[in-house]
């Protein structure tokens, strides 16, 4: 599994663990993007892109603060 893995970051591809695609009787959440084949189209339709932990950054001054 460690070499399937370091073999699918050598190539710039994600590591596709198939044996989970229907765990817990509902698709993985990639599962689209597994089955896509790297199709720029399902990327934008299905998923956005985030900074990690991007409720952490510094709002600029004069934004007010969302309340909780």
């Amino acid at each position: 599994m460690t070499q399937a893995f370091l073999d699918a970051r050598r190539r710039g591809v994600f590591y596709q663990n198939t044996s989970f695609c229907f765990n817990y009787q509902r698709p993985c959440p990639y599962f689209a993007l597994c089955r896509s084949n790297g199709n720029p189209n399902v990327i934008e339709n299905f998923y956005q892109r985030a900074e990690p932990n991007e409720e952490l950054r510094v709002l600029p001054a004069g934004v007010p603060t969302p309340a909780f």
